[in-house]
């Protein structure tokens, strides 16, 4: 879907008539296509399910989180630039 227009501050009920003017920019003639307009309900989130955009503000947030428990940790205990001591013996006798 695209969105094409918002109607704001108005009340539609069950047997309103809304008028559309579809303007013929692409032709659906040539495939037997046809046009639709669908009015549909959104959220503040924006789409018609609360609790998908609930969730995906809930994700946001805790990666957010994540990476500054992680940037903190980073600053506070940087590891020494080329500490072969953590690096394991078996990785050394491999060749690696």
């Amino acid at each position: 879907r695209k969105l094409a227009g918002v109607l704001q501050d108005t009340s539609l009920f069950a047997g309103d008539v809304l008028l559309v003017d579809v303007v013929n920019r692409y032709n659906t003639w040539e495939f037997n296509g046809e046009k639709l307009v669908v009015v549909a309900t959104t959220s503040w989130l924006g789409t018609r399910n609360p609790v998908l955009g609930a969730v995906l503000v809930a994700a946001g947030g805790l990666a957010v989180l994540l990476g500054m428990i992680y940037l903190v940790v980073v600053t506070m205990r940087p590891r020494k630039l080329g500490d072969l001591s953590l690096l394991s013996d078996a990785d050394w006798e491999r060749g690696m």
